[in-house]
Order: structure tokens, then sequence, then C-alpha cells
């Protein structure tokens, strides 16, 4: 049990404490950096300066191009791509590492036990409960707290910019095999018009109406026009082995398509740029890592002032 003097003590150091806290000054935030920066999904304001334009800029553009396979493969890229799902691990982890840090702030409790037994079968127990407390006299600890959280908003825009990235890189392999398929079947059917036509040249120069060299030309017309086939053959092969990487399968090559390119949806109403620059997660990092920097800086300043622990303990 604890003494009334020993009681005495802690109450009042805990009191000197507490105005201390009460008269400490706070880390103020230099005003360039401003609120804590998110990743914004939708936007409320118009894409225009003027106003007269109606048009919002729209979320989920993919389905923009009314394409469900490219949907689909977006959703298998998100889901099996291995870099982004390294990068979903680094957010839990530096959510973890959030919680960790807000545990500074609070109170620590512990309990001990111990039980001996002697050769003459006699026992001796014993056990205590404590508990401390570091009060943030200065301010050190909440800004450990703001620099982890900056850091934390950071990961998460990063990933937000790599999710997005990922997206319009499967959109954008996806219609580059598109385009190769059509070249092939383009550079296919060139190959079988040029064997025609080296076929009726070949009748003509039998009958007498055409000279040797207009048959070596036209032979040579098939061979260029083979060596287009190939080209575009390759072409195929490299685009679907890309894109078989961005859904996180093995580059065979076997990813194929028969659909036609997309009708482009309309663009959004010209406005202010400004606006773009809010919304991209690239540039949300970059603003989250300065304050996780700055807090930083104001921890490693704090630390030359000395610290306070309140403790008590019961056995």
């Amino acid at each position: 049990m604890l003494s009334k003097k020993a009681i005495s003590i802690n109450i009042a150091l805990s009191s000197a404490v507490l105005l201390m806290t009460g008269c400490s000054d706070r880390i103020q935030v230099p005003d360039g950096l401003g609120d804590p920066a998110k990743v914004k999904i939708e936007t409320k304001n118009k894409f225009d300066a003027s106003g007269k334009s109606s048009g919002k800029v729209q979320n989920n553009w993919l389905r923009s191009f009314h394409d469900s396979r490219l949907n689909r493969l977006a959703q298998e890229a998100i889901t099996n791509n291995p870099d982004l799902r390294a990068a979903s691990l680094t957010v839990a982890q530096a959510v973890a590492q959030t919680k960790l840090a807000n545990s500074a702030l609070l109170p620590t409790v512990g309990y001990n036990a111990n039980i001996s037994d002697t050769s003459a079968g006699s026992g001796l127990s014993s056990g205590g409960v404590g508990a401390s407390w570091q009060p943030d006299v200065w301010g050190r600890v909440s800004a450990q707290v703001q620099s982890v959280r900056s850091t934390q908003r950071t990961i998460e825009a990063d990933y937000a910019f790599a999710r997005q990235s990922l997206v319009a890189d499967v959109a954008r392999s996806w219609f580059i095999l598109i385009e190769s398929t059509k070249q092939k079947q383009l550079a296919t059917e060139i190959v079988k018009e040029y064997e025609g036509t080296l076929k009726i040249v070949q009748v003509k120069y039998e009958v007498g109406e055409v000279l040797r060299k207009d048959v070596s030309q036209a032979r040579a017309d098939v061979n260029s026009a083979k060596d287009s086939l190939i080209q575009a053959q390759n072409a195929v092969q490299k685009s679907s082995r890309a894109l078989e990487l961005l859904l996180g399968r093995y580059p065979g090559a076997k990813l194929v398509t028969g659909v036609n390119l997309p009708r482009l949806s309309k663009f959004p109403a010209t406005g202010v740029p400004s606006e773009v620059l809010q919304r991209r997660p690239d540039l949300i990092a970059q603003e989250e890592l300065l304050r996780s920097a700055f807090f930083a800086t104001k921890d490693a300043e704090l630390a030359r002032l000395p610290t306070f622990n309140l403790s008590v303990g019961a056995g």
C-alpha cells in the first residue's frame, strides 16, 4: 500500500506537470503546409473557372469506354499485380506504425508475478502491478505522432497513384494490343493482294505482255508485304506479353483480342488546371512528405529538453 506521503507527492507532481503542459508552447505548423492533404476521390467543383460549363470530372473513367473485358482486366491487375500487392502491404505496415506511435501518448500498465517452491514443501509467491505515463510537456511525442501520420498519408497517396497508374497502363496496353491486332489483319490482307497481283503478272509474262522485271518487282512487293506481316505479328506478341505482365500472368503471349477500338468519350470541360494538382496523388504524397520532415525536425529539436515520467506501483 502506498503511504499518504507518497500519494501526496504523486498528486503534487501530477499537478505541476499539468500546469507545465498547459503553459508550454505547442508546435505551430507553417502556413505553407496547411491542413493534412487527402487523396480526393470526388471533385465537388465544376472543372471550369467561368462556371459556364456543366461538365464535371467523372469518376470511374474506365467504364466510359464501354468495354467489359477491359474492366475485367483492370480488376485482375489490381488483384494480382505483384508490385501493387507489395505496395498494399506497405500501407498496412504504415498504419501499424501510426498505431504504435499513438500508444506513446497513453499510460503503460504492467503486472508481474513470481511463485517459487522449496525442497521443504513451502512456497513463496509475490506479485505487483504498476503504471507509468510520460506527459507530453514540450510536444515532442505529438511531433513524433504527426511525423508518422504524415508518412502514412504519403504511403497511402503513393499507393493510390500506383493503383491509378496501373489501371492506365492496362488500358493503354489493351488499346495497343487491339491496334497491333488490326495492323496484323491489315498486313495479312495486303499479302494476299500482292500474291494475287503476282499471279496475274506471271500469267501476263507467260503470254508476253510484260517483262521479266515486272515479275521480279511483283515478287519483291510480296516479300516486302510478308516482312511487314512478320513485324505486325511480333508487335502483337510483344503487346500481349506486356499486358500479361501487368496482369500478373506469365508472359506467354496467350492474350488475344478481336474487338475494335472504342469510341472516345467526351473530353472534360476546360477550366482551371490547378484543380488537377489538388487531386494528383503523387503531388499529395510530396506535400505529406514535407509535413513529415517538418515534424521530424521538431522532434529532433525537442529531444534536448528534459522528460518527465509519472509512475505508481503496488505489490
